[in-house]
């Protein structure tokens, strides 16, 4: 079926994330400046006390202790994630998708393949509102890294939708989507992506038609897309937008995009081109 918004080009993509990325950056940036100066703040007031450590560390073997610190890290790291990963429903739930968690999330592992995840595994979460144009444009700029990341192994990805800018394209791509995961679930990361070019592309309000392209786009089925418009009148999957909103709001996040990595909020302004995510999750700061 024909869209009113053709899909545009990788490269096309690309440079509209680059150019709202630094929208944001500037947006972002008086907030910048006064977390910059606090933390050269407690940066000289902690080197008096790491110098002493390291005075000591040398006197009573450094290479032990450093496996043994490392050892602990980990150990704690691992708790960490695990206490993140989001639990499975226990039982079917009226108007959730079947592939989610009892948070309203769903989760990918090694492969791009719904799961459960592994605490062994790093951990990436993103907290999303389908409305958001700042969403839409992240999603743009690291989708094919997020991609390579989840084949590689290097990621568990959870994804949480929520409705928190109250517009009703939320609720007609969530409910979309949520018929997609339950009658054809190989296909929702990619359809997930396609929403998400739409939104940080469109020109014009956007439509059940749109969705429909997108999806079949993707290789969702006509039989599939046929029901869209049924399932978007009939509120089917009402539900899961109000758990998954529920579910940002015990979290008591500011806004969207929201990433975490670990547990830990990523600051935006340093995940502004399309490899920072794969330099955070691999450790490479350079």
């Amino acid at each position: 079926m024909a869209s009113n918004h053709p899909r545009p080009t990788k490269a096309e993509r690309r440079e509209a994330a680059r150019a709202m990325a630094q929208k944001m950056r500037a947006e972002q940036a008086r907030k910048e400046r006064r977390k910059t100066i606090t933390r050269r703040a407690l940066l000289a007031g902690g080197a008096v006390g790491a110098l002493g450590v390291v005075g000591v560390g040398v006197g009573v073997g450094t290479g032990l202790i450093s496996l043994g610190n490392k050892k602990k890290e980990n150990e704690k790291e691992n708790e960490g994630r695990a206490d993140r990963l989001p639990s499975p429903m226990a039982t079917p739930v009226a108007g959730m998708p079947a592939p989610v968690n009892a948070d309203g999330s769903w989760t990918y592992v090694k492969g791009a393949a719904i799961g459960q995840g592994s605490p062994e595994i790093p951990l990436l979460e993103i907290y999303f509102d389908y409305s958001c144009g700042h969403c839409a444009n992240f999603d743009v700029l690291h989708a094919d890294e997020i991609n390579t990341l989840l084949a590689e192994g290097a990621i568990t990805l959870v994804l949480h939708p929520c409705k928190i800018l109250g517009q009703p394209w939320t609720d007609m791509v969530m409910n979309a989507m949520g018929l997609v995961l339950d009658q054809a679930p190989d296909s929702a990361l990619d359809f997930h992506e396609s929403v998400m070019t739409l939104r940080a592309t469109a020109k014009s309000a956007l439509t059940t038609k749109d969705l429909m392209a997108a999806a079949e786009g993707v290789g969702v089925s006509t039989s599939v897309t046929g029901l869209f418009q049924e399932t978007i009148d009939a509120g089917t999957y009402s539900t899961w937008v109000e758990t998954s909103t529920r579910a940002f709001q015990d979290e008591n996040l500011l806004g969207t995009p929201t990433v975490m990595l670990d547990g830990q909020v990523l600051d935006l302004a340093t995940l502004a081109t399309a490899d920072a995510l794969t330099r955070v999750v691999k450790g490479d700061n350079n």
